[in-house]
């Protein structure tokens, strides 16, 4: 029984984890190409809010305190990084 219960809980943390990077915008779509690019040249951001238009992907997130914008094309290259001084 209490082996059942440690792999009920288990299985419950590996599905909010999941959650909790998946990429997704209010329609639920977002170019993969953009996330995997992202998640290499941003390692450690927080707070990720995706938005997606017709010819670029824009990533809003934290990082090191501050807050940042990402421009990735339709390709998954890097465009532009923005931030409010």
């Amino acid at each position: 029984m209490k082996q059942f219960i440690l792999s009920i809980a288990t299985m419950l943390m590996m599905g909010v984890s999941v959650s909790a990077f998946a990429a997704k915008n209010d329609d639920g779509v977002v170019n993969q190409m953009a996330v995997k690019s992202f998640k290499k040249d941003f390692n450690g951001a927080s707070n990720i809010i995706w938005e997606q238009r017709d010819t670029y992907t824009k990533a809003t997130f934290s990082l090191n305190g501050q807050v940042l914008f990402a421009y990735y094309n339709n390709n998954g290259d890097l465009q532009a990084v923005v931030r409010n001084i």
